[in-house]
């Protein structure tokens, strides 16, 4: 049978038509979770904002118990859509809209996302005060959740130039239970605290770490996030030729990677 977009919408709006809530609901999460295999960021979009709304249309007493449970599925979803793209603007007002303005919580499992989206939109005040509920509700302090809302708490205490609390905060977490893109991001953070620390041992160890571990996982944004402090690094000590030999390198890499955000932070270096 047919499994497009498509389909699974036709088939949404026909039981929706004819009161079959389950069934429409059922075609609805299936047209999710194709365009979520297929990346289609647009088609998340609409299909999100369209479940939501069908999900708060719902008056059966049937559905009373289930309809907040099922919102936030739809609402989880959309920051995932906007995630992919690095939409953080969008991401933020997906959460403020769905969540914050109605009085909801935002799913747990999406508070690291929205955290660093607020910190990408100029808003590390916002970001802290997030990770610090996130990090409150959380009891399991070893699961993945936990030890990535740590990782951007001393991330954002490294943008307030607080590197000691930043270090602390990284002391508390186990980088054997986050995966290697949280690993490469753990290891640029250290290495910005010992740069700003004047610690150029620790800050040549953790270059070395963030260096290998985004080359060998193909995490580009953090590898390009780097080159980028390496750099930075290399022209603090008037290292002149050695700076626009990373600087070109990292260019290069972004441009092939469009990695666009990547490309403004080298020009702007």
């Amino acid at each position: 049978g047919d499994d497009s977009i498509g389909y699974f919408e036709m088939m949404a709006h026909h039981f929706a038509k004819i009161r079959r809530v389950r069934e429409s609901l059922i075609m609805q999460v299936r047209a999710v979770t194709r365009a979520r295999r297929d990346r289609d960021v647009f088609a998340l979009r609409r299909l999100c904002k369209a479940g939501i709304e069908y999900v708060r249309r719902l008056r059966s007493a049937t559905w009373k118990d289930h309809k907040e449970l099922i919102e936030r599925y739809f609402i989880k979803q959309w920051i995932n859509a906007e995630w992919m793209v690095s939409n953080y603007k969008n991401l933020v007002e997906v959460v403020q809209q769905n969540c914050e303005t109605r009085g909801q919580n935002i799913p747990v499992g999406r508070r690291y996302r929205y955290a660093v989206a607020l910190e990408r939109t100029n808003k590390p005040e916002l970001s802290v005060e997030t990770v610090e509920n996130g990090l409150h509700e959380l009891r399991d302090r070893h699961c993945e959740t936990y030890q990535r809302l740590l990782i951007q708490r001393a991330n954002v205490l490294t943008t307030f130039e607080r590197i000691d609390e930043s270090l602390e905060a990284l002391d508390k977490v186990d980088p054997t239970r986050i995966s290697t893109e949280d690993l490469a991001r753990y290891y640029i953070i250290k290495m910005i605290n010992y740069d700003r620390h004047g610690e150029h041992e620790s800050y040549a160890k953790y270059l070395k770490k963030a260096r290998v571990t985004s080359d060998q996982y193909g995490h580009i944004e953090h590898l390009v996030r780097a080159r980028y402090s390496e750099g930075q690094s290399l022209l603090n000590q008037s290292r002149f030729q050695e700076a626009k030999s990373i600087i070109a390198s990292s260019v290069r890499l972004a441009h092939k990677a469009r990695y666009y955000r990547g490309l403004c932070i080298m020009y702007f270096l």
